[in-house]
């Protein structure tokens, strides 16, 4: 993965969209990294998981209202 030039938000929303999660180790890597606390890298992967979380939703909703019309033609 290619972190040049990329804000930490970004990279750890790239690394939980492709992995699924950030580990300990990767915290502290990260924090490295970007020269700053572990507790700071924990931060951006819990608001980068909620984000996600609202995206899926919002793609949930939007496959349902798309099917929804559909549906109603049928019966």
């Amino acid at each position: 993965m290619q972190m040049k030039g990329k804000s930490r938000q970004e990279v750890v929303r790239e690394i939980l969209h492709i992995y699924g999660n950030v580990d300990r180790l990767d915290t502290i890597c990260l924090g490295v990294q970007f020269k700053c606390s572990p507790e700071v890298i924990t931060e951006d992967v819990r608001r980068a998981g909620e984000a996600l979380k609202r995206e899926a939703l919002a793609q949930e909703r939007a496959v349902r209202d798309e099917q929804e019309p559909s549906r109603t033609l049928r019966a």
